[in-house]
């Protein structure tokens, strides 16, 4: 199964040789170059060529390529303010906050004091008229940037439903992971679920403080629990948040982006190269 093209082997190399050095070590990777696979290679007691796993914040990026259809389609103007989408967003003062910012990190709604309790993060529609009442951490247009780890997928999300009336994860299925053939899902379904690997930590990780009440605090919703383990939740891994709750392989993983940019064994990239420049 494990294979790479005589340019890649040393990539091959490199991956047998951290297999060899350590027993405990799991590992799947994946490479394609003008839509031809060129690696894939795996090996590990805790992987396989046909598990699956949390891909965690890769979530955000599929979910990106799947709103870029939106975007590509004239459904959503990236210089448009969001409230002209979603008019609850304009609360407080976010009445200005174009798309292109909100999308870019920019929005100052990184999470809430006290973060996301469990069942929240499962109903994002809550979520998302949670965050469209609150006012911004900072001020919109000043260029400041801070990580949304959990709100990001919210955003894209509600926005997609506000257009569409449908689901990200439903037209990412639909449009990308179904015709691409793609091992990469926005919300496992139960019967996918044999193939799931848990991810797997160290016995004792260092954890050092983070006030939660911070901006970092709060964008990692550390007052309501940690959330490396999430995709180990059946339910968050079912229900697919868009920030994070992603589960698939790096042939998925990999198989939507070659999709996207030059397309896979024959299919024709989703995205043209303006929408990619737009999105960039």
């Amino acid at each position: 199964m494990n294979f790479a093209t005589d340019e890649f082997a040393s990539v091959r190399g490199l991956f047998d040789s951290m297999l060899d050095a350590d027993p405990a070590y799991s590992a799947q990777l994946a490479v394609y170059r003008d839509g031809v696979k060129v690696v894939d290679v795996v090996g590990g007691p805790d992987s396989s060529a046909d598990s699956l796993t949390g891909v965690f914040s890769c979530s955000k990026g599929v979910a990106a390529l799947a709103f870029s259809l939106l975007v590509q389609d004239g459904l959503i103007d990236v210089d448009a303010p969001v409230a002209s989408y979603w008019p609850e967003f304009a609360r407080h003062g976010k009445g200005t906050i174009l798309v292109r910012e909100l999308l870019s990190h920019q929005a100052g709604l990184v999470g809430v004091q006290g973060g996301f309790a469990m069942e929240e993060y499962n109903d994002l529609p809550a979520v998302a008229d949670r965050l469209a009442g609150m006012a911004p951490l900072w001020r919109p247009g000043s260029g400041t940037f801070g990580y949304h780890a959990l709100t990001m997928g919210v955003f894209l999300e509600e926005l997609c439903r506000r257009v569409t009336g449908e689901r990200l994860q439903d037209l990412y299925n639909r449009r990308i992971r179904e015709p691409y053939s793609a091992d990469m899902f926005l919300g496992l379904p139960e019967s996918e679920e044999h193939r799931f690997r848990p991810v797997r930590f160290a016995d004792e990780p260092e954890a050092g403080f983070l006030d939660p009440h911070s901006i970092a605090g709060m964008a990692g919703n550390v007052q309501a629990g940690n959330l490396l383990g999430l995709p180990n939740i059946r339910s968050v891994r079912a229900a697919g948040s868009c920030s994070g709750a992603g589960v698939g392989s790096a042939d998925g993983l990999a198989r939507v982006y070659a999709g996207a940019i030059t397309g896979v064994d024959g299919l024709p990239a989703y995205l043209s190269a303006e929408t990619v420049a737009t999105m960039a």
